[in-house]
């Protein structure tokens, strides 16, 4: 879905879409503004072992990037946190 706009029509789409877990994870974002992919492993995917959830949680992520419904912020490569947990997180156009 990159580079297509986001019409009402998509937005109504991906509402029908969305699972809990994905609402629940845009309601998080649209409270807090901006997320730790830790911090959304740990308030969305608790239910999962630490292993499964370190799995499942950028891999959701990465598939509301695509949708166009998150966005992982820019970001200095390298130092401590380097890697994907590290990675910062916000709303996208059909997520807002």
């Amino acid at each position: 879905m990159k580079g297509r706009y986001v019409t009402a029509d998509r937005v109504a789409q991906l509402a029908r879409t969305l699972s809990a877990r994905d609402r629940d994870i845009v309601e998080t974002l649209d409270r807090l503004r901006v997320a730790t992919t830790n911090q959304l492993a740990r308030l969305h995917f608790a239910d999962l072992t630490k292993a499964s959830a370190a799995r499942q949680t950028p891999r959701t992520l990465r598939r509301l990037s695509s949708l166009r419904v998150v966005v992982c912020l820019e970001r200095q490569v390298g130092g401590i946190r380097a890697g994907s947990a590290a990675a910062v997180w916000a709303l996208d156009t059909a997520g807002q």
